[in-house]
């Protein structure tokens, strides 16, 4: 990849990350596989994990949920074990031991924010040192040279702004209420109530 022919080397190891929040989200799924739900938004792709092996077990979750299966050691060690990654993860053993690093499930989103950001943060360094290398190519024109690192630029962006996004089903939801609500007390208010009558 160009990341590794950029001229400033980059030491992976450096690279921000937290092992920790990653092993309390995987345990809190495993403990309760409702967990899912509530991380998702914010890990959204098993890149965002820094842990080549805990891509490959979030990646076991997430076909195992797509296909509604139950998601517990004994399913994801056998999806692995299908997959040929098994090994690879530290087997059924260290499945095991993710539950020992397992918070209460309402508090997965937060460490699920934690590895959002720390993937973040990583993405912009590799976006950085890969524009650094752009501008190394003194042959190419310039302009085009721009427009990609704008393009780095705005895909960082998009990443960053995804959890901020409502679903639509929700504000329907929600707007639905408001409706039905003012419809049920037609004689009230619909603002704010100042307390001055005459206003």
């Amino acid at each position: 990849s160009s990341f590794t022919k950029s001229k400033p080397k980059i030491e992976t190891a450096l690279l921000p990350h937290s092992l920790e929040a990653e092993q309390a989200v995987l345990g809190a799924i495993l403990v309760d596989a409702d967990a899912l739900h509530r991380v998702v938004e914010y890990i959204e792709k098993s890149s965002f994990f820094y842990k080549r092996s805990h891509q490959l077990i979030y990646e076991a979750f997430l076909a195992l949920f797509n296909k509604n299966e139950n998601i517990d050691t004994l399913t994801a060690s056998q999806y692995l074990k299908d997959q040929g990654s098994l090994d690879e993860v530290g087997g059924r053993t260290y499945l095991s031991a993710l539950t020992d690093h397992a918070p209460i499930a309402a508090n997965a989103p937060h460490y699920a924010k934690i590895i959002q950001s720390k993937a973040l943060l990583r993405g912009m360094i590799l976006a950085g040192n890969e524009i650094v290398e752009l501008g190394y190519h003194a042959e190419e024109d310039p302009d085009i040279l721009v427009d990609k690192a704008e393009q780095l630029i705005f895909d960082l962006s998009q990443t960053k702004s995804r959890d901020q996004l409502i679903h639509i089903g929700d504000l329907v939801h929600r707007s639905w209420q408001i409706l039905e609500e003012r419809e049920a007390n037609k004689n009230q208010l619909s603002g704010i109530n100042t307390g001055f009558h005459d206003l």
